[in-house]
């Protein structure tokens, strides 16, 4: 339907915003109703805004996501391609304090670009291992055409058991180092 929360959700998020913005909406003259979710996007826009100014970064783009999963996450290469999404279940879920901590910190991600860092990681993990797929066909088919251009095939076995089990802990540690 047309609501975004539950009752329980929209009284929680909305608590003491409605009569405020019930009065700014009637001193703009805007003659028309406003439905709950606009109103919790306007709340929502205006958290996510005050946390960009604080953190010294363009407001992001902000999405809400129809589930009821608890969830918050942030996207974009930069500051300035950046888009910050949370579901209804965590709308539902956190008053408004802890609504704006979840925001700050998914905004957090996106001010030191760990999406750019982690997707620079995963590249790179991803090379590696590709890398390590061509040795282990080469140890297994043969690498060279002349006798002393054919690698060792037991240290190409190895490399290609190794460097996919690096590329696998590299990627992890960079993605779980940038989640503070």
């Amino acid at each position: 339907g047309d609501m975004l929360l539950s009752e329980k959700g929209k009284k929680k998020f909305l608590q003491g915003y409605h009569e405020r913005l019930s009065r700014t909406i009637k001193h703009k003259n805007l003659n028309r109703e406003v439905s709950y979710q606009r109103l919790i996007r306007l709340e929502l826009y205006k958290i996510v805004k005050e946390v960009a100014k604080n953190a010294k970064i363009a407001v992001p783009k902000l999405y809400i996501i129809e589930s009821q999963n608890p969830n918050a996450f942030a996207t974009g290469r930069n500051p300035s391609h950046a888009a910050v999404a949370v579901t209804e279940g965590l709308l539902d879920l956190l008053d408004e304090d802890e609504i704006e901590a979840v925001l700050a910190h998914e905004l957090s991600h996106v001010r030191h670009y760990d999406i750019l860092i982690g997707t620079i990681a995963a590249t790179i993990a991803g090379a590696i291992a590709w890398i390590a797929n061509i040795m282990q066909f080469g140890a297994f088919f043969g690498g060279g055409r002349e006798e002393e251009d054919t690698p060792n095939p037991i240290i190409m076995i190895l490399l290609s058991i190794i460097l996919p089990i690096a590329a696998g802990i590299i990627h992890m540690a960079v993605s779980r180092s940038r989640e503070f």
